[in-house]
């Protein structure tokens, strides 16, 4: 392999990091928007504890599926492609 091939992957990892952890910061915002999920958990709430964690296990399963699909020739279009289906999952995991 050669290192615009691995530059376009190092490129991708960058882009999923990101995503993955705007699409965290906003699950988490949203759920403290309507109460303290952290004091909950604290107070030994266990079951907030899992919901929060089988949040963040989908958007990780959801996102490994978007970049484990099919690639596209042009780089742009991939982006595109990656941010439209992260934004897709974030909202079936917000309903």
């Amino acid at each position: 392999m050669n290192i615009i091939v691995y530059s376009q992957y190092a490129a991708y990892a960058a882009i999923f990091l990101g995503f993955a952890l705007v699409l965290s910061r906003s699950l988490n915002w949203r759920a403290s928007s309507k109460f303290d999920v952290s004091k909950a958990i604290a107070s030994g709430n266990t079951a907030l504890g899992f919901r929060r964690m089988g949040a963040q296990i989908a958007l990780a399963i959801a996102m490994l599926g978007v970049l484990l699909g099919k690639a596209n020739p042009d780089f742009l279009n991939d982006v595109l492609n990656s941010l439209g289906y992260g934004a897709l999952a974030i909202v079936f995991i917000w309903t």
